[in-house]
C-alpha cells in the first residue's frame, strides 16, 4: 500500500492469496531471495498483516517452516 493524495492504494498485488499455485511461487521466491541476500535461511516466517494465519496461505507457510526447521511467528 501507499499513501497518494492522502489516500491509501494497493501498490502492487504479488500474488492472490486464493491462488495456492501462486502463493507456493512467491513463497518459494522469497525464501530463495533471503537467503541469497542474507546467506541463511530466516529464523522464523510471517507475514505482513498476518495473511500467514489464514488458510491456504497458513498451510503453505506451516509447510515451508518444517523444511526449514524454524517456528511460524504467532503460532
Amino acid at each position: 500500500y501507499e499513501v497518494a493524495d492522502g489516500a491509501w492504494r494497493i501498490r502492487s498485488c504479488v500474488a492472490d492469496p486464493a491462488d495456492v499455485a501462486a502463493v507456493r511461487r512467491e513463497l518459494a521466491g522469497q525464501l530463495d531471495a533471503f537467503e541469497r541476500l542474507v546467506g541463511s535461511p530466516p529464523a522464523h516466517l510471517d507475514s505482513h498483516h498476518h495473511l500467514h494465519q489464514q488458510s491456504p496461505v497458513a498451510e503453505l507457510v506451516a509447510a515451508a517452516a518444517r523444511r526449514l526447521g524454524v517456528p511460524v511467528r504467532g503460532s
